[in-house]
């Protein structure tokens, strides 16, 4: 199970590099840090709080991110992270999960 979450952190961080240095997109150290939760979460509050934060301010960020990636919604941006960097199968789990949990 540990390798697993070593997996997906690595995969995390490859996506999150790859915002972080693509040219024409400039994402904050703090916009990078509310993406990474919200994969992680699926959850603003629970972003909130393990930031510290309030809620407006995790809604700021990710519009921000969103709007910079040209997605329409935060569900766009976690089917883009997992369809991109965990396969179809792994995605659809996942995706179900968030259904689920939403």
């Amino acid at each position: 199970m540990e390798v697993l979450e070593k997996q997906r952190q690595q995969r995390l961080n490859e996506a999150l590099e790859w915002l972080q240095f693509k040219s024409d997109i400039k994402v904050s150290k703090r916009e990078l840090e509310v993406v990474r939760l919200l994969i992680k979460l699926h959850d603003r509050r629970k972003i909130a709080e393990e930031l510290n934060i309030s809620l407006a301010t995790v809604n700021t960020h990710l519009n921000n991110v969103l709007e910079k990636l040209g997605f329409d919604n935060q569900l766009q941006l976690v089917v883009w992270y997992y369809r991109g960097k965990y396969g179809i199968l792994e995605f659809i789990m996942t995706f179900l999960f968030i259904l689920r949990h939403v």
